[in-house]
């Protein structure tokens, strides 16, 4: 088919397609046609571009980068040296940088790593800078934004939805901003997939035998991914012991999907899926991150039930933000407890001793513990009385 053209020029088609049969195909003919029509340029002359190219306007060459190769070799005028082009080609990058960077709101030289790492890829450079957003959980949290964010979704379909709100949030005010970028995104995920080779390779779950007739039931056992706790029934768990072992579970699964979300974000350059599936294993990681605070807080509540009474809570070895938790409510269901005869009851009983310990085994000898609680009973309005590692609860201010 290609019996004049040189194998060279078959095999580095193929290699420059990667696999693909239909672009090799498109390039040989391109080539072929080139040689017959005697258009083709071969060494050094490829590299010359005559001065009738003029050049195009900076608006309307963004994205593009200039074809050496297709020179007019038969125009007239001296040609242009390979510095000016090399000039022009960093011009456009620094345009496409700075295009990206407005609607982002941040500076250019943020922009150009990504961008030269995604080879010039516009649709490739936004999708890694939004991943970076979503890493971290920025979206916009108002109702406008979320309405802005279900029009983009209706307008731009090949754009996966978990984009759209932290997109209509980095482009801030201007609506202008997020459709553009939005636009950009719905261009890179409507292309279809080059130079990809997919693993087809897949198994197949058995039906369970109770689906199949004349089978018998059998025990339904629930898919879990491997690595990732299940959901915490923390209400049921009455031991210290295991309450800690379960948090120490949830931490380390959210790890293990958190580390898999940064691989595959790496690797996302490639193709949409990674991203997609970057994505999943984001929401796993906050997921379990939730599971183990649940678990966390479990465990603060058992060891302060086992070292309390009903006038009395002892808060050592909890965290600040479990200790003010545990504080508040126990403050809170001590004073409704007192009845209607609050006055009488606390001159009988006195008041609700709450102790943090006076810190002296922490850095710089603060208890921050103490200070958060006290700050969060003043700010509830309760009376307090200072004394030696613990507070009394005298009443309302």
């Amino acid at each position: 088919m290609f019996a004049e053209l040189k194998e060279y020029d078959v095999k580095y088609s193929l290699k420059k397609a990667d696999g693909d049969l239909q672009t090799a195909l498109d390039d040989l003919l391109n080539v072929q046609y080139l040689q017959a029509t005697g258009q083709q340029v071969e060494g050094v002359d490829g590299f010359f571009i005559a001065d009738s190219h003029t050049k195009p306007d900076k608006k309307k060459r963004k994205g593009k980068k200039l074809a050496l190769s297709d020179a007019d070799p038969s125009a007239d005028g001296a040609p242009t040296s390979p510095r000016a082009s090399l000039e022009t080609c960093e011009d456009s990058v620094q345009d496409e940088a700075e295009y990206i960077a407005e609607r982002f709101g941040i500076r250019p030289d943020e922009v150009l790593p990504v961008y030269k790492k995604n080879h010039g890829s516009k649709g490739a450079t936004v999708t890694e800078l939004l991943g970076q957003y979503m890493s971290v959980g920025v979206e916009t949290q108002d109702e406008h934004g979320k309405e802005s964010a279900e029009a983009l979704a209706k307008k731009y379909r090949h754009v996966p939805e978990e984009y759209m709100r932290t997109i209509v949030h980095v482009a801030g005010s201007i609506p202008q901003f997020a459709d553009d970028i939005a636009a950009l995104l719905n261009r890179h995920f409507g292309k279809q997939i080059k130079a990809h080779k997919m693993d087809l390779a897949y198994r197949l779950t058995p039906l369970p035998q109770h689906d199949i007739e004349g089978g018998e039931a059998s025990p339904t056992i629930p898919p879990q991914t491997a690595g990732w706790a299940a959901k915490p029934a923390c209400s049921t768990v009455t031991d210290y012991e295991e309450a800690v072992s379960r948090a120490n579970a949830f931490d380390q699964a959210s790890r293990h999907a958190a580390s898999s979300a940064a691989q595959l974000q790496r690797r996302g350059a490639c193709t949409h899926l990674y991203r997609q599936a970057a994505s999943y294993y984001t929401d796993r990681a906050r997921e379990q991150a939730r599971y183990a605070q649940s678990a966390r807080s479990t465990a603060a509540d058992i060891l302060v039930d086992g070292q309390s009474t009903n006038t009395c809570i002892d808060l050592h070895g909890v965290p600040v933000h479990d200790g003010v938790r545990i504080a508040r409510q126990r403050v809170r269901d001590w004073w409704r407890g007192l009845g209607e005869v609050r006055a009488q009851r606390l001159r009988e009983r006195g008041g609700f001793t709450i102790i943090t310990g006076l810190g002296r085994h922490n850095a710089g000898g603060v208890s921050h513990l103490r200070q958060a609680v006290a700050a969060a009973l003043l700010q509830d309005g309760w009376k307090l009385t200072v004394e030696t590692g613990k507070f009394v609860v005298t009443g309302r201010q």
